[in-house]
């Protein structure tokens, strides 16, 4: 590139110092703009020449960059081989050990396929069972709803007995006013209503026959029975224990028997009316003395409710 530098100006130099024909003249011009314009292109050529050795720098050092990558990923490559491998021998042995646990184990598998066998054999057995008694439970809850239902309805009979009970206490207390306490006693027992008369007030000593004064607390007696014809009346004779117990099963009896006539007399219904004699196997305190004697000398009217209502809730 010097060297054509060099040839261009001394031409040049040439041309302005000697003398020439136009025709020489133009060709040196020719020669001229020949030159200047190779010189051109050279420093075209220069300039791409430049430009090609700066990409080439940065080719070559890409070039060094993927090599350098390359050798990294060779190296990697390498390592996980090496490590694959050991993955390789240790998954082998895994393998291996694993055959010789299942190998090992396979009786004692068996045992527990046995044995889960039957316990599974035992649980459908004992669901079997659970059912059958959950069914049971329904069924007695279903029982202990319906005798709930019955207990309740049993206690509102007892209660509505109970409130009839008392509303009869009150109606022969009322009927009864005047006698005296010693002679009359009405007391409620055991959900009944006892009656209490002494032998004073119905009968002369040794005798069965009601006299005056007890047929007219009998008379007021019956009518409250026949307003409750729900009553169930029980009549009892007792004695004191003086004279043989033949005489006073016989006394006791007719006295009784005396009582219930009078009350049918005066309009209770026969068939409603028990006696009953109790000689004086029954006493009410011991015979000890007189005072207590004519305690034991009594007829007991026993008033009862009919329980047919109670029965039917109790079946």
């Amino acid at each position: 590139m010097k060297i054509y530098t060099k040839i261009l100006l001394f031409s040049l130099s040439f041309g302005l110092f000697s003398c020439v024909s136009t025709k020489k003249y133009n060709e040196l011009q020719n020669q001229k703009d020949y030159y200047e314009q190779a010189y051109n292109d050279l420093k075209i050529v220069e300039q791409q020449k430049n430009e090609c050795e700066e990409e080439k720098a940065v080719v070559q050092a890409r070039l060094r960059q993927t090599e350098q990558e390359v050798a990294d990923l060779t190296l990697r490559i390498q390592t996980l081989d090496r490590s694959n491998q050991d993955m390789l021998h240790r998954y082998e042995d895994l393998l291996n050990q694993n055959r010789a646990l299942v190998n090992a184990s396979s009786s004692e598998i068996r045992q527990l396929t046995e044995k889960l066998a039957k316990q599974s054999d035992e649980l459908d057995t004992r669901k079997e069972r659970l059912d059958s008694l959950q069914s049971e439970l329904a069924l007695q809850e279903e029982k202990l709803a319906s005798w709930q239902q019955r207990i309740e309805e049993l206690q509102a009979a007892m209660n509505e007995k109970d409130s009839r009970m008392q509303m009869l206490r009150d109606k022969i207390n009322q009927a009864l006013v005047g006698f005296s306490a010693t002679d009359l006693t009405v007391t409620p027992r055991n959900g009944k209503l006892y009656v209490s008369l002494s032998q004073n007030l119905l009968f002369k000593s040794g005798s069965d026959d009601v006299n005056a004064n007890g047929k007219k607390a009998l008379q007021q007696l019956a009518g409250v029975l026949k307003s409750n014809p729900e009553i169930e009346v029980m009549v009892e004779g007792h004695t004191d224990n003086v004279g043989t117990a033949s005489f006073n099963w016989d006394l006791s009896t007719s006295r009784a028997t005396s009582v219930v006539k009078v009350l049918a007399e005066y309009g209770v219904d026969q068939t409603r009316m028990t006696a009953a004699g109790r000689s004086y196997f029954q006493p009410v305190v011991e015979n000890d003395s007189d005072a207590n004697k004519a305690k034991n000398r009594r007829v007991e009217i026993i008033l009862s409710p009919k329980l047919e209502e109670l029965f039917e809730i109790i079946r």
